[in-house]
């Protein structure tokens, strides 16, 4: 069996769900954000007086930019999501889902697949250490 997941894959991962909140965090705040601007007209009748108009409306800052970043970061990290449920040995998979999917800490990893800190930390040693 050829090995595809690396150390480093699960950080860059981290690392892009990181990002991938920040975004929709960004994208719901920039939905919200009303805006207003006034401009200036006339009567389209005689005498023609110039008077004020008050415009108000919800921004769509960069909404599209934003959308297209978190498409490209949701598919980014399905293909990691896709290597870990991949993994033949359940408890490697579940450590991995555990720390890096669900981001708990190693010590709580380890306890939900009964190992303590040391046998866990060992068991993904020897796993991403071990030759394809």
């Amino acid at each position: 069996m050829k090995k595809q997941l690396t150390r480093e894959m699960l950080e860059e991962y981290k690392s892009k769900r990181e990002k991938l909140d920040m975004y929709e965090e960004l994208r719901a705040t920039a939905e919200l954000a009303e805006t207003s601007d006034t401009v200036q007209m006339s009567s389209q009748t005689v005498p023609y007086a110039k008077h004020v108009i008050a415009i108000r409306g919800y921004a769509a800052r960069g909404g599209q930019r934003i959308a297209s970043i978190i498409e490209r970061l949701q598919k980014e990290c399905e293909k990691t999501e896709i290597l870990i449920d991949e993994i033949e040995d359940s408890v490697i998979c579940e450590l991995i889902h555990c720390q890096y999917v669900e981001g708990l800490n190693k010590k709580d990893a380890a306890t939900i697949v009964g190992y303590s800190p040391k046998q866990a930390k060992r068991k993904l040693d020897a796993y991403f250490d071990s030759p394809e």
